[in-house]
């Protein structure tokens, strides 16, 4: 994606294959929290998920719902547990892996009963894979890293069961779907299509977010700046003639000012990051994350070298920029339904903020819409 990954990304597995694990732990304190707040979770969503049993049956949607409850919150809380396990057993990493199986089938099992048949299979499945990979991800990244990525994945989880609770505490009986239909026919529009767009939007959104704060939080470890120039210079190596003073331009550039280009990189990244994850000036910042990525491409990954001796692909960061702007083209025509960003919430606060936050006016006042057309997220 940019410069310094790739080369800190190599040099990481090469670590790997020594068996040395790459983290250097975490607090026992911080994943007994961890393990307590997820735990608390699954209890109150295995209790709730029970209590309102007979109530789930009447959801609109309930074929889907007692599907994707297990699948979603089974993944994220065997991942969220089972990082902290991988960074606090990283010298034991067999064990973390076991335990981490173990988690993700009880956790995906309990929340998955409420359902009986295929949606407790799902949720099982789900919670092994979220536990695999919550442990390899916790024994592999560094430990400033893994704080971050602990706490987000946490958040995620707390603000995923919230969200569906209310859809629990909220269902759309079939009377009001069918009067729902009928209003949206007769004005040739489809809000739950609208709906359900914006809401894959922002899931997508916030996992290319997660991508983002990884290779943020990589640029700001002391093997970014001690790499940046000579990866510059390696970049412009075996180019055309023709392409030879717009790599010395930046090779000179940055020799002469390398913490300046060193630490704007990382800020930069690390808003695209919080932008996608809590969709913040989005506007502004998807408009930055294009350039940005294009600049890396053009710099760093030296336009990709397709005319080089042995070249396989056109490079990766430019791909970056095709999927900042697939966001914004999505977004922009679903934004009426989009409302979990921040953005939505401070507009409707102060206005000026919905020009470089808002795809469009009409997303200030989604809520009185919804209200007006008898739907509700």
């Amino acid at each position: 994606m940019s410069t310094g990954m790739s080369s800190s990304m190599k040099m990481n597995m090469g670590h790997g294959a020594g068996h040395t694990p790459m983290s250097a732990g975490i607090s026992g304190y911080f994943a007994m929290v961890i393990l307590a707040i997820c735990a608390a979770m699954v209890l109150h969503i295995v209790f709730t998920l029970w209590k309102k049993q007979s109530q789930l049956g009447e959801l609109s949607e309930h074929q889907r719902f007692r599907h994707s409850v297990p699948m979603t919150l089974g993944m994220i809380a065997t991942m969220s547990v089972c990082t902290a396990l991988g960074g606090v057993m990283e010298n034991q990493l067999s064990a973390a892996y076991v335990t981490g199986l173990v988690i993700g089938i009880l956790f995906g099992l309990l929340i998955g009963l409420p359902f009986r048949g295929m949606a407790a299979l799902d949720g099982m499945v789900a919670g092994v894979m979220g536990g695999l990979m919550g442990t390899m991800l916790g024994s592999m990244m560094p430990q400033a890293g893994l704080y971050i990525v602990i706490t987000v994945l946490t958040a995620l989880f707390v603000c995923t069961w919230c969200v569906m609770l209310r859809r629990i505490y909220h269902p759309e009986t079939a009377l009001q779907v069918e009067n729902r239909k009928s209003e949206t026919l007769s004005k040739g529009k489809s809000m739950v299509s609208g709906a359900r767009l914006a809401i894959r939007v922002r899931v997508f959104s916030i996992v290319f977010g997660l991508v983002w704060l990884v290779d943020a939080i990589m640029k700001w470890l002391p093997g970014f700046s001690s790499q940046f120039v000579m990866d510059i210079k390696m970049a412009g190596q075996g180019q055309p003639k023709l392409l030879y003073p717009w790599f010395h331009f930046w090779a000179t550039a940055t020799k002469e000012h390398p913490h300046f280009f060193v630490y704007t990189v990382a800020v930069l990244e690390t808003l695209m990051a919080i932008s996608l994850l809590f969709g913040f000036a989005r506007k502004l910042l998807y408009a930055i994350g294009i350039l940005l990525s294009i600049t890396i491409w053009a710099v760093g990954e030296g336009f990709g070298g397709p005319y080089t001796s042995g070249a396989t692909d056109i490079g990766t960061a430019i791909i970056y920029a095709f999927v900042f702007a697939a966001i914004w083209g999505l977004e922009q025509f679903s934004a009426l339904y989009d409302k979990w960003t921040l953005d939505y919430f401070i507009a409707n606060r102060w206005a000026a903020w919905g020009k470089i936050g808002l795809w469009s006016e009409l997303e200030v006042n989604a809520q009185k819409v919804h209200v007006e057309n008898g739907y509700k997220l």
